[in-house]
């Protein structure tokens, strides 16, 4: 077989198995990637939790901690509209 022939072969047995291990990971369009540095002594006491999805827990942390911001927005949001006079009652009627 020509060496041609044979490097075109490799090529497609490659990207064929490319192809069949990039369907295995999991891949929701309704989320960005993103880049963490963390300092190497974290990484390194990360590492020895195998177990752990260390993207979930820091995708929770985000949430909680967008959760407690959103919360004091609101917090803020409506003393200064007490402070101007709002009835507490109007301004909290759901």
């Amino acid at each position: 077989m020509p060496a041609a022939q044979s490097a075109e072969r490799c090529r497609i047995s490659y990207y064929n198995q490319f192809e069949a291990i990039k369907n295995l990971i999991p891949h929701n369009p309704h989320m960005t990637n993103m880049t963490l540095y963390i300092v190497d002594e974290q990484y390194k006491r990360m590492k020895s939790y195998k177990e752990l999805k260390w993207s979930e827990i820091i995708r929770e942390a985000i949430a909680k901690k967008l959760k407690e911001l959103e919360e004091a927005d609101c917090r803020t949001y409506a003393v200064k509209r007490l402070g101007e006079g709002e009835d507490a009652d109007e301004l909290f009627e759901f």
